[in-house]
């Protein structure tokens, strides 16, 4: 059984009365952190970042230099984050 400790437990009611006094009536409610969308971007650009990563570290080995799918893998998804970043701002603003 795992125990939770008095600061972790503290810390989470501070965080659900701050939540509710944000969507007390007549107040717009507001998200204290990302919405489940901002949340999905959050992931699909770490995920884009991962891989832009590990491709461009194996276009600088000799095992894998000059290999056509390892260069189009890379750019597809310097394009996809690049695509990303743009949808990302736009909702922000």
């Amino acid at each position: 059984m795992r125990t939770v400790s008095r600061e972790k437990l503290h810390m989470a009611l501070l965080l659900q009365i701050a939540k509710w006094a944000v969507s007390s009536p007549g107040r717009r409610p507001a998200h204290l952190d990302h919405s489940p969308l901002g949340a999905l971007m959050i992931y699909n650009l770490l995920l884009a970042l991962v891989v832009i990563v590990i491709s461009g570290y194996m276009m600088t080995k000799t095992t894998w230099f000059g290999i056509r799918w390892i260069k189009s893998l890379h750019a597809i998804f310097v394009t996809w984050a690049e695509i990303s970043v743009m949808f990302h701002v736009v909702a922000v603003i």
